[in-house]
């Protein structure tokens, strides 16, 4: 299952306003307008890979 990280916090540079992101092996996701909804995108994409068996690459380890 890919691992996704921390989440953070940009400030866009057209609106001047607070956008969260979640970090993963993959990429980032987002931007979302608040930490609670990065969270919970973060956790819905950790659960879709768990479903369709993504494992970012780790099966391929030797």
């Amino acid at each position: 299952m890919p691992q996704a990280h921390p989440i953070y916090c940009k400030i866009d540079s057209v609106t001047n306003l607070k956008v969260w992101f979640y970090s993963a092996r993959e990429g980032d996701g987002g931007p979302f307008f608040s930490k609670e909804l990065a969270e919970k995108a973060r956790q819905e994409y950790i659960d879709y890979c768990i479903k369709n068996a993504i494992d970012g690459g780790r099966s391929l380890r030797g």
